[in-house]
Order: C-alpha cells, then structure tokens, then sequence
C-alpha cells in the first residue's frame, strides 16, 4: 500500500493549472513561506439553497492562507481570495466552495497527498514527516491515523473470508503488568483483534467482534500456556482445537525442570563441599566445588543441543582464529588475560552430563521430547509420548513429575500438533515488530493509533507459511551481526601505533 494514489479520497478536483503552477520556478534557498495568491471568481447562485425565493448577494469578501507543498527548506502557502453571499429573504449565508481544500483544514488536497507518501511511501518518521512539512507532529499523526482508518474501515473480516487457524497471544503494552490481548490468521498473519487484558473476556470479545460465522469455519487455535485462552476456547467455541506451540512447550520443560534441578544440583554440591572441608578433607572438598563449578556455569548449556552447540564451536574457533591473525597482522601479541570465545561448548556439557545422573537423564528426556513432537503421525505422536511419560515417571524426580502433570492436563493439546498446521511462530515475529515499535517511539498514548499500526503492518505483507509446524525444520547456528562489530571492535584497538605508542589514523 505504499502507493498513495489508493488513498480514498479523491485528488481530481484539483485543475491541472494549479498542479503546474509552480512547474519550471527556481527553489530559493531561504527558510521562508512562499505566498501564492488564487482567486476564485465570483459564481453568485441565482436563488437562495435555503428558502429558493430569495437573491443572493456578496456580503464579505475573505482571505484563507492554506498549506500547499512543501520542498523542504520552502513552504508554499496558497492566500486564497472567495466570497460569502447572503439571502435577501431568509438571510442565511453560503460561502463559495474551495476544491482544493481539504474540507474543515487549513491545508490543500496536495498537501495531504504529500504528507501521505513522505509517511507511508519512504518509511519516513512522523517527526521528520513534519519537519520537512513545517507543521506539528500531530497534524502529521491525524493525517496518518486518517488515512489508516479509510484503509482498514471495520476492521472486520469480510463476508466470505474465514481462517482455517487463528492464533492468540498476549504483549505488554504498559509497564506494571498491563498486557494486551492480540488474535491473528494463523495463515497470513493478518491482525484479526485486539484488546487491552489477557484473559477470557478478551477472547469472549474476539467471538463476538468476528461472529458465529466466522468461527465455524475456525479449525485450530494456536497459543502457549495461558490457561485463560485455553479456558475460553473450551467455554465458547468447543469444536476449536486447541494446540500449544512447540516452543513454548520446550522452553516450559526448560524452565520448570532443567533450571531449578541445575540450581538444587548446585545447592547440595556447595553444601557437601563445605561440610567435606570443614572434616578435614581439602582435597575431595575441591573436587567437588569444581564439579558445582561447572553445573552452575551450564545454565546456557543444558538448554542446548549437541548440534547447535558443535556449530556454535566451529563459529568460534573461526572467530579466534580471525583475532589472532588480525594481532599478527599488526605486529602485536595477544595481550594476557584476552578472553578468547569458548570453543569446548560440546566437552563441557558431556563432563556436567557424566558427572551428574539426574542431569543427564532430564537432559535425555528433553531430547526425547523434542523429537516427539516434530511428529506428524497422530497415533504415533501418542504413542510415543506415552511411553515418554511412563519413562519419566520411573525417575522419580519431584520436578519432572510436576511436569507431568502439565502434559496429562494439556494432552489434547500437545497431540493435535501432528494434526493441524498450526504455530504460533506467526504472532511471535508481529510481537517483535510491536516490542521494536514501542521501543522506538517510547511508548503510545494513543492505543487506536497503535492498533492501527499493527493492522497496517500485518495486512501490508501477508505472511505465505511452507513449514508444516515450528518443530519441522532446525536453523543453523550462524555468526550474526554482533560477532562482526566485536571483531571489528578488536581491529579498532590493535591498530598500527608510532615510536610513541599512538595510534595512527590509517
């Protein structure tokens, strides 16, 4: 939509003089408004609107300074001349029509029209829209919200258009807790509601904002672990399945099981080291601070796997091996106590696995579960997950079988994964979009405004998912942009110096 000759409102009252009027002058490099006169001759009505039986005549003649265009450093105000009749009989007044205005502002239809491609058309930011337009930065956001509201209308799906999957999810839209509600196609990733709240009225709205109709033909809903949207799905709309997101599933086994089993791993081995040493027996008490040395440091690693840390390794070893030879480079050693990055990721979590037999069959069980629910098959998926879970029980561990209680309660929904095409990878990229927008502008005060936004970034790109589900398909560990600043940084520091120990400005 960045082509701003959609824009609802019509431009073709503007005369072809008026567009050329200013086709051919030399831009003057001055800051000062440029003054174009235009007279309107006089069109008298013959008869009054109003009562039809009195004559017009002129009462006033009047003078109206409207923003035309602006270059930049010049603003070209249109002075317009018209004239106000009256009734001779009922003594009502008309003025004549400017068609070039924009009805009820002080500003031209080609204004409006630029103002509309700076914003949309060039990314511009709504300050530096209205910098380069010499008004105020809420002129520029009314024409914004204006434009957004013609384009998104309702905001309700239209007659015929469904969506097979809707997912739901909640982002902080203040600080203190105070979060917001947003529904999107599972498909496109189109924006389909959104309300302050996160709990089972927000969704209650959303079935009655869409209608019956609409959530008919609704066959999955993707969402996390909010127990709000899982009771109101139940409650409203029945014959919707519910499926958890295979991230949020993963990153909740991390958080309720591997965590707090590393912390009371670490706990008991700093209390047994202490109790060793104070027996007398120094050598066994450092032994064990070293093995609860390396558990406490696997807080990074446990959650990985062997893969993506094995990559992460060979992206490190090539990075050291960069900074060694940029040292080299330069005709300088590596200064003493450089910390180079890590390249045993691998070895590190085998020692913390093998010293550690909780950790390690929790670590096992999380791998397992992984490749679970990467399955597509329905009765394979149970099947495997049940003999998962009779596996974990013979653990008998409390924080793995608190787990378990989550599994058998959320069942359906971890088994319709392999069933409907459904993640909610679509509405974590748009919260991404809303975090970086919000950040960006600290904050809106303006919650209209902002929904708006989000709609128009939604419904700008609709999003074509090829991926059957999140678990499908792996990324590879790669370097990203802040491994090159920091490499460059270190380039920076082992710069060429003279016989005085100053760096040269190469």
């Amino acid at each position: 939509m960045n082509d701003t000759s959609t824009y609802s409102y019509s431009f073709s009252t503007i005369k072809e003089e008026y567009y050329n009027d200013f086709k051919g002058k030399s831009i003057k490099n001055n800051f000062e408004n440029i003054f174009k006169d235009y007279t309107i001759e006089p069109q008298r009505p013959d008869t009054c609107p109003f009562c039809s039986k009195g004559k017009m005549y002129i009462k006033s003649t009047n003078y109206l300074n409207l923003k035309d265009y602006s270059t930049g450093p010049e603003l070209y105000i249109a002075r317009v001349k018209y004239h106000t009749f009256r009734c001779s009989e009922c003594h009502k007044s008309i003025s004549e029509e400017i068609d070039f205005r924009v009805p009820k502002k002080r500003f031209t239809w080609r204004f409006l029209k630029q103002a509309i491609y700076l914003i949309l058309g060039n990314g511009i930011t709504i300050k530096k829209a209205a910098a380069f337009m010499h008004c105020a930065p809420s002129l520029m956001k009314e024409i914004h919200k204006n434009y957004l509201n013609k384009v998104a209308g309702t905001l309700k799906p239209k007659i015929g258009e469904y969506s097979e999957y809707i997912v739901v999810d909640e982002f902080l839209l203040h600080k203190g807790h105070r979060y917001c509600t947003m529904v999107l196609d599972g498909r496109t990733g189109c924006l389909l509601y959104l309300e302050p709240g996160k709990g089972k009225r927000q969704l209650k709205h959303f079935f009655k904002f869409v209608g019956a109709d609409f959530m008919k033909h609704v066959k999955a809903c993707g969402m996390d672990m909010n127990c709000s949207f899982n009771a109101a799905i139940k409650q409203y709309c029945p014959h919707v399945a519910i499926v958890y997101d295979y991230f949020h599933l993963v990153s909740w086994y991390n958080t309720k099981v591997l965590a707090p089993l590393r912390k009371m791993i670490y706990k008991s081995l700093k209390k047994e080291a202490d109790d060793t040493w104070l027996a007398g027996d120094h050598e066994t008490s450092k032994l064990i601070s070293e093995n609860a040395e390396k558990v406490f440091n696997s807080r990074f690693l446990l959650p990985s796997n062997y893969k993506t840390l094995a990559a992460k390794d060979a992206a490190n070893k090539a990075y050291n091996k960069e900074v060694k030879e940029s040292f080299k480079l330069h005709g300088e050693e590596v200064p003493e106590g450089y910390k180079f990055r890590k390249e045993n990721n691998v070895e590190l979590l085998k020692k913390v696995l093998d010293a550690n037999q909780s950790l390690q069959a929790v670590y096992e069980l999380k791998e397992g579960l992984k490749a679970i629910l990467e399955l597509h098959n329905i009765e394979q998926l149970k099947g495997r997950l049940k003999q998962w879970v009779s596996e974990a029980k013979k653990l008998h561990i409390r924080q793995v079988t608190c787990f378990l209680k989550t599994i058998e309660k959320r069942w359906d929904g971890i088994v319709s994964r392999a069933e409907y095409d459904v993640s909610s990878g679509v509405i974590e990229g748009t919260n991404g979009f809303i975090k970086a927008a919000r950040r960006a502008s600290f904050g809106f005060n303006d919650f209209d405004y902002f929904g708006l936004l989000i709609w128009y970034q939604t419904h700008e790109n609709p999003r074509k998912r090829n991926n059957y589900c999140s678990g499908k398909t792996t990324r590879s560990y790669k370097r990203t942009k802040a491994h090159n600043r920091r490499f460059n940084k270190a380039r920076l520091y082992t710069s060429p110096r003279n016989e005085h120990g100053e760096y040269l400005v190469v």
